[in-house]
């Protein structure tokens, strides 16, 4: 049998909830969730619950579950301009890394995102989860049949 994968959540809001959650519990027998960080107690709560994480394993903040909790790994799941510096953060803690997309807001901070994770030879990839589902490909095939095709991002 394969060891589970101890894995720490940093951030516990909207696509954690959609998306990367009921992943991870349809996956149980691969990964375990250990330990949650959020600053918004509500995201911890709710996460705690949802996935059966202790309340001392609940932080306020990122950095003190890096350095208190035993993890293997941890998903990147927060604001896009806080993406690059928890990864470097998380690559120096030593952990395999799942960060949400973008990877960093500048080239310069992707740059440094690659450095400090080459460094620490730590596994690190960006979730790009909804790109290959049927609707988005559907979308991006009409896209590209239009003749001056314009792509724009809401929030």
């Amino acid at each position: 049998m394969m060891k589970q994968v101890r894995l720490g959540l940093l951030g516990c809001g909207g696509i954690v909830r959609k998306a990367h959650g009921p992943g991870y519990l349809a996956n149980k027998d691969v990964v375990r969730i250990v330990a949650i960080a959020d600053p918004v107690e509500s995201n911890r709560v709710w996460g705690g619950c949802f996935f059966g994480v202790p309340k001392d394993r609940l932080y306020s903040d990122y950095r003190d579950m890096l350095a208190m909790a035993e993890l293997d790994a941890v998903t990147i799941a927060t604001p896009h301009a806080m993406h690059a510096e928890q990864t470097k953060i998380a690559a120096d803690a030593g952990v395999a890394i799942i960060s949400e997309k973008p990877m960093a807001t500048s080239l310069k901070e992707a740059d440094a995102v690659l450095d400090v994770v080459e460094r620490n030879k730590v596994p690190y990839g960006i979730v790009h989860n909804f790109l290959f589902t049927q609707s988005m490909q559907t979308a991006l095939q009409k896209l590209a049949r239009l003749p001056d095709p314009f792509l724009g991002r809401t929030s």
